[in-house]
């Protein structure tokens, strides 16, 4: 399906949004404003990211406030709004006896696809996941990367304007997720992409902006940088004797433990300590410093 909307200025707007299942409130007041880019959603587990997934992406209703696309209310144009989404949930299902090819040329017809562009729109995603080695392999011999990549393939069929990937790395291994990396990278310029992930190296590479969700809540929406300036002047390294770490761990929010000759190397937020020694941030630091 074509849609005129793929030939606006993306823009995704969420006011107001809280969903409540019985008594506990997934998601409480959310307002976000999305523009083309990479965002990273950070939180820990309950934060409410898949709530809000869910949501975007249609499969749940908010009991409050509304989703705008392109200064529209989804509602009102519901079938194009869900045509210029790709989705790739954090367990994606596969059929495994399907060749690779045979997947795609399959999911195409399941999103509506005009015939013509079907074939070239598969070659150039086998091209971009780097699957067209394999496409005639069964999707059971797989590995959990190349099943990733598939996933991300498929997601991209539609050529979508929001693109939304739940824990699309977990499990895959450094070649792999630089790989994934370079693939996000190449596709954020011309629309909005939402990467739910607790491997926060990942965000540190790609994401524009990072959104941290706490509670049901958005505590912040910044660029990176920003937030690593939060807590420039609280991160810290520090060597300390064995018989020092228990009580030091007891008192100081560490983030990271180096063991060697019986002492240890130690980085954590707070203040500065003697024998301490200033650090460059990074986005573990601004994890901790806000979920602790």
């Amino acid at each position: 399906r074509s849609s005129d909307l793929s030939k606006m200025e993306t823009l995704l707007e969420i006011k107001n949004i809280c969903k409540t299942y019985k008594d506990k409130k997934a998601l409480i007041n959310v307002n976000l404003t999305l523009n083309n880019g990479v965002y990273g959603l950070v939180g820990p587990n309950g934060a409410g990211k898949t709530t809000l997934i869910n949501t975007i992406v249609g499969l749940i209703s908010p009991n409050e406030g509304e989703i705008i696309y392109n200064h529209k209310p989804i509602y009102s144009q519901i079938d194009e709004y869900l045509s210029g989404i790709g989705y790739l949930p954090q367990y994606p299902h596969f059929y495994d006896e399907f060749k690779c090819i045979d997947f795609l040329y399959y999911m195409s017809e399941l999103k509506g696809l005009k015939k013509d562009i079907i074939e070239p729109k598969v070659d150039e995603l086998l091209e971009l996941c780097n699957l067209i080695q394999d496409k005639n392999r069964k999707i059971k011999t797989f590995s959990g990367g190349m099943k990733q990549r598939l996933g991300i393939a498929q997601a991209l069929l539609n050529d979508p304007k929001i693109l939304i990937l739940d824990e699309p790395t977990a499990g895959l291994d450094p070649k792999e997720r630089m790989r994934f990396r370079n693939i996000i990278s190449q596709l954020s310029t011309n629309r909005i992409v939402i990467l739910a992930t607790h491997i926060l190296e990942d965000v540190e590479s790609i994401a524009n902006e990072v959104i941290l969700m706490k509670n049901g809540q958005i505590l912040k929406v910044l660029p990176t940088e920003n937030l690593l300036s939060e807590v420039k002047d609280q991160t810290w390294e520090i060597t300390i004797d064995d018989s020092m770490f228990r009580e030091f761990e007891k008192s100081h929010t560490i983030t990271r433990v180096l063991s060697e000759n019986g002492k240890y190397c130690i980085r954590y937020i707070g203040t500065c300590e003697e024998g301490s020694q200033k650090t460059a941030p990074r986005l573990e630091e601004v994890y901790m410093y806000y979920f602790g």
